[in-house]
């Protein structure tokens, strides 16, 4: 998923704007990998596990584009 942040981010904000949306944005983000941790671990465990063939660990495929 690719999102185009640059344009979707606010002109102006006050200092004290920004960093009030910067720990929103950690918080939330902290609550939401806390909840979610087994799910992204298993994801990222599945992901890592098809880069690899068990007959020749030596040789690294390619990631497959989602």
């Amino acid at each position: 998923m690719n999102l185009d942040l640059e344009t979707r981010l606010l002109e102006d904000l006050s200092d004290e704007a920004a960093f009030a949306l910067c720990e929103l944005l950690h918080e939330l983000a902290q609550a939401f990998e806390s909840r979610y941790y087994h799910q992204l671990l298993r994801y990222h465990s599945a992901k890592q596990a098809d880069l690899f063939d068990p007959d020749q660990p030596w040789i690294r495929r390619q990631p497959a584009d989602d």
